[in-house]
């Protein structure tokens, strides 16, 4: 598999017009993924522990999902995203990636 970026800081602060637009928020948006990639064993190594280790730098790469976090995302992360369009992120509100979780291993299970 060829590894590429999925998601970066950096793509959320410098666009124009960007929803999130402090640093604090997006840190809060990306430790809200990557805490349920990690507690869901869809990651291949251990990416933060806490918001402050997310700088403008720190991205996730399809080469930190295993095959079945990389499913998730693609199932998941787009619809999940539109749920918090200008509004804060809470880390509990997973619904939409816990569901496309249950899809995903539902699948593999068949």
């Amino acid at each position: 598999m060829k590894d590429f970026t999925i998601t970066k800081v950096s793509w959320h602060t410098k666009q124009e017009g960007a929803i999130r637009n402090s640093h604090k928020e997006i840190a809060d948006y990306f430790f809200a993924l990557i805490n349920f990639l990690q507690k869901n064993s869809l990651t291949t190594r251990h990416l933060a522990s806490n918001e402050s280790e997310i700088g403008e730098d720190f991205e996730i790469r399809a080469s930190d999902l295993t095959e079945e976090g990389l499913k998730v995302i693609k199932a998941g992360m787009a619809k999940w995203l539109k749920r918090f369009n200008g509004r804060p992120m809470k880390q509990s509100d997973m619904v939409v990636l816990e569901k496309a979780l249950q899809k995903v291993r539902e699948a593999n299970n068949k």
